[in-house]
């Protein structure tokens, strides 16, 4: 998968409003976005797995949307470096 791709599912659930949560919850669609992520960025971030598990295990906007802000820096970062060449 891309990073434009990953990226925009991060930026689909950083929307609150985003038919991904129900109540402000994640619902079962979210869920399944988040794993996708979640899969993505473990193969190359093996350290953020206990994040993602707590964010699977509350599924609540806020928690699931600060991880997604850092996974979007993490991405952007990565995205920079790569540009420069290192």
């Amino acid at each position: 998968m891309g990073s434009e791709a990953l990226r925009s599912y991060v930026e689909q659930l950083l929307h609150p409003y985003s038919p991904y949560y129900s109540n402000g919850v994640l619902n079962s669609e979210g869920m399944t976005l988040l794993r996708v992520i979640a899969r993505e960025v473990l193969a190359s971030h093996p350290y953020m797995r206990a994040r993602f598990a707590k964010a699977r295990r509350l599924r609540d906007y806020e928690h699931v949307s600060t991880l997604m802000r850092d996974v979007l820096a993490m991405i952007k970062l990565t995205a920079n470096l790569a540009l420069q060449g290192g």
